[in-house]
């Protein structure tokens, strides 16, 4: 998070401490090569990947431990984070977080997370193709070459703010794929499409603030990148959904969300949320990190 790191070294009573800078952890503080910081000397924290926290049982030992000691650092900080880890993960979750989305009142689409195939026979109706995403993390490995598998055709190289990783990226699902894909994975989620399309919008809620970034064309393309935003607005119709966003927010208990939605003719529908989606460019549209860094800079956590 490099532009982040460097919006948030712009303030003069700011130390900014990386997770590299951290060497060890007790029960009352954080080492640095250099220093020693009690809990309470920290104000807050940001954690950009915490799945990457989440233990790899089926791997090896070092790489348990390894990912054990950068989780038990984020567990121990919870409190002191905008987007505390346990919440994180609870809502990376695609239908739980719709589900929630849903119950406040906004528009969601039809989703399912399924192993069997008669279970969404209505996705395809009409000759309609369902999305298929992640159920929840998109991120498949941090090397940047295919894996050599059966799904390896559904990945994709992406870019975060200099970091680059392969991830499962929403997309058409025929019928014939979603066999195949079923024998090797198991299981899928499914979101219904939505059709009639006006706009597309990226959304950033940070504290009680609301970016909002429309598509520029290619409505409807999966691919989702930033660069083919301009910033935006709803139409004044829809001055409720912006409310009920940020009730969402706060149903959530987090500082930081990203959203996608969809403008049909009649309506805005919700079809996915992200606890720690990708900022945008920085060089194009720098005041979300901005806000973000002003967001953690004033956070006190307990």
């Amino acid at each position: 998070m490099k532009s982040l790191e460097k919006e948030l070294k712009l303030f003069s009573d700011v130390n900014c401490l990386n997770i590299d800078d951290i060497t060890g952890i007790d029960l009352k503080r954080i080492y640095t090569k250099d220093n020693k910081y009690y809990f309470d000397d920290i104000d807050s924290v940001f954690i950009r990947y915490p799945y990457d926290l989440i233990p790899p049982h089926s791997q090896t030992y070092n790489l348990r431990e390894n990912t054990e000691y950068l989780k038990t650092i984020a567990l121990i900080l919870s409190n002191k984070s905008i987007n505390p880890i346990q919440l994180t993960w609870k809502y990376r979750n695609r239908l739980l977080s719709l589900k929630l989305a849903d119950k406040i009142g906004l528009n969601v689409p039809t989703s399912i997370v399924t192993k069997k195939i008669f279970n969404c026979k209505d996705f395809y109706k009409n000759k309609s193709t369902p999305i298929s995403k992640a159920i929840g993390n998109c991120f498949v490995s941090d090397k940047t070459k295919h894996t050599a598998n059966l799904t390896s055709k559904y990945f994709t190289l992406a870019e975060d703010d200099g970091d680059r990783a392969m991830i499962y990226p929403a997309q058409q699902m025929t019928i014939n794929n979603l066999e195949k894909y079923l024998q090797t994975v198991k299981v899928v989620f499914l979101q219904k499409s939505i059709i009639n399309i006006v706009k597309e919008f990226r959304v950033y809620l940070i504290g009680k603030k609301l970016f909002i970034f429309s598509r520029l064309n290619n409505l409807g393309k999966i691919d989702k990148s930033e660069e083919l935003y301009i910033q935006d607005n709803f139409s004044n119709k829809y001055s409720q959904v912006k409310k009920k966003l940020l009730e969402l927010k706060e149903k959530m208990k987090l500082g930081y969300l990203c959203l996608d939605i969809i403008e049909t003719r009649d309506d805005l529908f919700l079809i996915d949320i992200n606890p720690s989606g990708s900022l945008p460019p920085y060089r194009k549209y720098p005041a979300v990190t901005k806000e973000l860094a002003r967001l953690i800079r004033l956070f006190k956590g307990s």
